[in-house]
């Protein structure tokens, strides 16, 4: 092998070595905040965006910079508000130069962020999934507002065909144990595998301007869960 040739290789797997060692330290621990990520806020189906305005201020003091987007009021359609969450992921990307955005929705506004990375194939852009509030696999109550909601509707069939918690991405599903249709984790539960914190979060309405759940919220986004609230399919009662 000439010189020449060697030399390139070396400098080759030097730039090889380098590249993944400034990868392996910009990667956070599990635990530790990614602020290196902006936060898309995304209200439920009776929500707006200025639900957020406490969170957003927490979320500032915690070092995230944090945007909303508007879908309507009332919000109905989980696929509109996805296709929302589209553009809006994307103006996010130009604005900042992220790669990624952290997704945190409230009530339908968690479907609408879970059918853009499953069905609308935004994984790629996303860096975690977090929500609140959120009936994961339909609510009798909800759908009453919101027909997307109705368990057995198609979008909910879409929804949770398969893996509910589909590629690497951390996915946190917060329920209230003050919300009056919420009791064990039933109605946000995720199936797969998914941190599932139960908490004292007030009702469903005030869940947004909660700080036990934005403790919670804050968990997700650091990609930190209890003890104990991990879980999977085979851990959760019939």
């Amino acid at each position: 092998m000439s010189r020449v040739i060697r030399g390139w290789v070396g400098r080759a797997v030097l730039a090889t070595f380098t590249l993944l060692v400034v990868s392996a330290l910009a990667a956070p621990a599990p635990g530790s905040a990614d602020t290196r990520h902006p936060v898309l806020l995304v209200h439920g189906g009776g929500g707006n965006p200025g639900n957020f305005a406490l969170m957003q201020r927490w979320l500032a003091a915690d070092g995230y910079q944090s945007f909303t987007v508007d879908l309507g009021s009332p919000a109905t359609d989980v696929r509109m508000g996805a296709a929302k969450i589209a553009t809006r992921v994307k103006e996010i990307q130009r604005q900042t130069g992220a790669s990624k955005v952290h997704l945190v929705g409230h009530s339908m506004g968690g479907l609408s962020a879970r059918y853009y990375i499953k069905v609308l194939k935004g994984l790629p852009n996303v860096a975690t999934y977090t929500a609140f509030g959120t009936p994961q696999h339909g609510s009798a109550v909800g759908c009453a507002m919101v027909p997307d909601q109705c368990p057995g509707n198609p979008v909910m069939q879409a929804l949770n065909a398969g893996d509910d918690t589909p590629g690497s991405i951390y996915y946190t599903s917060i329920g209230s144990t003050e919300e009056p249709v919420e009791s064990n984790g039933t109605l946000t539960r995720l199936d797969g595998g998914a941190c599932l914190p139960l908490v004292k979060g007030g009702l469903h309405a005030f869940e947004p301007s909660n700080q036990v759940i934005y403790r919670a919220v804050r968990d997700g986004l650091s990609s930190a869960c209890p003890p104990g609230r991990f879980k999977t399919l085979r851990d959760l009662p019939n």
